[in-house]
């Protein structure tokens, strides 16, 4: 799911539970929510990645 999508998702759960949200309270869910699925798609990237050869360079001579 896009992150706009759990960020309105988030802030209706909340409404519909009494919480009155200031702007900047749904600006920085909306940063933390983003935030998060960036890292997720770092490790997903990380962990697909093939491994870490090292090879030792060639003496110059």
């Amino acid at each position: 799911m896009k992150p706009e999508y759990l960020a309105e998702i988030a802030e209706a759960s909340m409404r519909l539970n009494g919480v009155e949200l200031l702007p900047h309270q749904q600006r920085e869910l909306a940063r933390v929510i983003a935030s998060r699925e960036a890292n997720r798609e770092r490790f997903i990237q990380k962990v697909r990645s093939p491994t870490f050869e090292w090879k030792k360079p060639a003496p110059r001579r």
